[in-house]
């Protein structure tokens, strides 16, 4: 998942997070970098924006991993739930985005214990 950090680095003109999706049973993927500061929208986010760009593919997200460059924030793993994906990997922390200047305080664990996601969720390591 090397190819997510990079994805993100090379987003860094905006916030640096990107995120893939992939449906497992057929190899199809789509990839997204977060596009808040492109579109002005709050809450387009790489994990928002890869939803929507599977969602106009008509993804089985029953049947889908995502795959995010730095832990989901609550309203992205509130929305990964929404849609069906029950398996989360990331590969940095939220205490990175935190110290990285990004407004963001909240780990990913505790927000799905808290709003019963039901997701499983890991951190990857390199």
């Amino acid at each position: 998942m090397e190819g997510l950090r990079k994805l993100a680095q090379e987003n860094v003109k905006g916030n640096p997070f990107s995120a893939k999706i992939i449906e497992n049973s057929t190899g199809r993927y789509v990839v997204a970098v977060n596009q808040v500061d492109a579109k002005k929208d709050p809450t387009a986010h790489a994990e928002i924006e890869a939803i929507r760009k599977a969602s106009k593919e008509d993804f089985n997200f029953e049947d889908s991993t995502i795959y995010c460059s730095g832990e989901p924030c609550p309203m992205c793993a509130a929305a990964i739930a929404w849609a069906g994906i029950k398996k989360v990997y990331y590969l940095d922390s939220h205490k990175i985005a935190k110290d990285g200047g990004f407004d963001f305080d909240q780990d990913v664990h505790q927000v799905n214990k808290l709003l019963n996601l039901g997701l499983e969720i890991k951190q990857l390591k390199e």
